[in-house]
């Protein structure tokens, strides 16, 4: 059993995305004012205090972020593994929101597809003129480490044209970020991009009629 949280009331806790190797959750009580605590199971003796800006009524963990809700926004840490994590390691998530939103305890939800969409419920009535009581989404794209490729796909191995001995030519596809109009195309031989083949700068993809963005084909 786990020792209590310095706060009275009910427990709202979540599971670190990489719980089953780390063994790590985090964890708040229900009442906005109370603060944000870890634990390791199997190892931890008390809890670890986080320290966010604001009391937290609600967790939700993922790709290694950590997001808790506070009322009139949400708080966030992209390094809740830490040792020491201070109030400075903390922003708040509250553009955009009207004015006296209240999110409703517990209803923070966070969904990963091509970005990191953050859900919560105004608990105010709801009037859609003065947009109160409304369910709220937020787009996290600050937390999306890098473009990933469609083709070729990670794994993927270039066709070759087995009578002049070179690769066929293809074209490099992938999936935006959002917001960015420009990109470097760097394409070496190795990992560590010691043995660099091309280098294209400000590269403004082409294609707008799907949501990959594409260059011309390298030979």
């Amino acid at each position: 059993m786990l020792p209590p949280l310095p706060l009275v009331g009910r427990v709202h806790m979540t599971l670190d995305n990489d719980f089953a190797r780390n063994k790590l959750l985090y964890a708040a009580t229900d009442n906005n004012v109370s603060g944000i605590y870890r634990w390791t199971v199997g190892a931890a003796i008390d809890w670890t205090p986080l320290n966010p800006p604001n009391g937290a009524s609600a967790l939700a963990h993922t790709t290694g972020v950590l997001y808790g809700a506070f009322g009139q926004g949400v708080d966030r840490t992209l390094i809740p593994r830490a040792d020491n994590i201070t109030v400075m390691d903390w922003d708040s998530l509250t553009v955009g929101l009207t004015a006296g939103t209240d999110f409703r305890s517990d209803t923070l939800r966070v969904t990963v597809n091509d970005v990191v969409n953050l859900w919560a419920l105004d608990d105010r009535n709801y009037d859609y003129d003065a947009e109160e009581g409304r369910l709220w989404v937020y787009g996290d794209t600050f937390v999306l480490p890098t473009p990933w490729p469609v083709t070729p796909a990670l794994g993927q191995v270039v066709p070759c044209d087995i009578c002049d001995c070179e690769a066929c030519p293809f074209c490099f596809e992938w999936k935006p970020m959002p917001k960015a109009v420009r990109w470097d195309l760097w394409v070496a031989l190795d990992e560590q991009f010691k043995y660099v083949l091309l280098k294209l700068e400000d590269v403004e993809p082409w294609c707008c009629d799907t949501p990959e963005s594409a260059i011309s084909r390298y030979p």
